[in-house]
């Protein structure tokens, strides 16, 4: 069952730094499984994570965007897929079911 996370990012476009706050869905991966009735193992699967809105974000706030909303949104969401931004969706996620 997908469940809807924000976070918060820093995306770096040459040698500026966008603030993001970014909605995606995430769905829980699985581990590899033992198959008692098969008797071998089953291979899991990763989590997954769709990318829903981005928001201009600075200094604890919302802000207005220096792009427009559409290449605002299309530049969290080639990050979001990045392994860098699919590890820190994971990391976010993982803090909150922490507290």
């Amino acid at each position: 069952m997908a469940i809807k996370h924000t976070m918060l990012a820093i995306i770096p476009i040459g040698d500026l730094e966008v603030g993001v706050k970014i909605a995606f869905n995430f769905t829980k991966g699985s581990p590899d499984y033992w198959n008692p009735t098969g008797g071998h193992w089953e291979q899991g699967w990763g989590p997954e994570i769709e990318f829903l809105s981005a928001e201009p974000y600075k200094d604890g706030k919302s802000t207005a965007a220096t792009f427009s909303a559409e290449a605002f949104n299309m530049l969290a969401s080639n990050w979001l897929e990045s392994e860098r931004g699919q590890q820190e969706a994971v990391d976010a996620v993982e803090d909150r079911d922490n507290e």
